[in-house]
């Protein structure tokens, strides 16, 4: 701004004075916000209630409730990552973070037990998402669920999506 300004105008401003300017003028520093919908979505409030229903419901019967997501893909290798380490010498990582330099792949996918707020994480490496929730989903019932809900024989599972609520019953032999 202050090369600008110097050159069209011959003015030399320096960027503490443009800082005051700006302040002064109620101009202040900003991040952009993801606030603004895109599109509205029908019977919104009815996807809420129902979701709301189902969750009573099943809060006093005998069954899990779980939620499950899937995180971004986090490639393994010596990529810089965000934060700060105690160390005696310098970490030197990669300057740039390319995939092709990757030793691998992995995938957290995560299932929180509602009930007995407790955690369960898969690491992946599988590229088809589906059969990846499938496995996870069928690791965290032989390894938390069968043991923490040993009433249940099956497992309704309500798909909540933006849009719309599916219902999949999935049975563990």
């Amino acid at each position: 701004m202050t090369f600008l300004l110097s050159e069209k105008y011959n003015l030399l401003v320096s960027v503490t004075a443009i800082r005051k300017l700006l302040y002064k003028h109620k101009y202040s520093l900003r991040k952009a916000q993801k606030k603004q919908t895109m599109k509205t979505v029908k019977d919104k409030n009815a996807q809420f209630e129902n979701i709301t229903q189902f969750k009573s419901e099943y809060q006093s019967s005998d069954n899990p409730i779980i939620s499950i997501d899937t995180k971004k893909k986090e490639f393994i290798g010596n990529y810089y990552r965000p934060g700060h380490l105690y160390t005696r010498e310098e970490i030197h990582t990669y300057d740039h973070d390319f995939n092709n330099f990757a030793d691998g792949v992995v995938i957290p996918h995560g299932i929180y037990d509602i009930k007995k707020n407790i955690g369960y994480i898969n690491i992946g490496i599988s590229k088809d998402t589906s059969e990846f929730v499938c496995d996870s989903l069928r690791n965290w019932w032989y390894n938390e669920g069968l043991y923490n809900y040993p009433q249940t024989t099956l497992l309704d599972y309500y798909i909540i999506s933006r849009y719309n609520i599916s219902e999949i019953v999935l049975t563990f032999v």
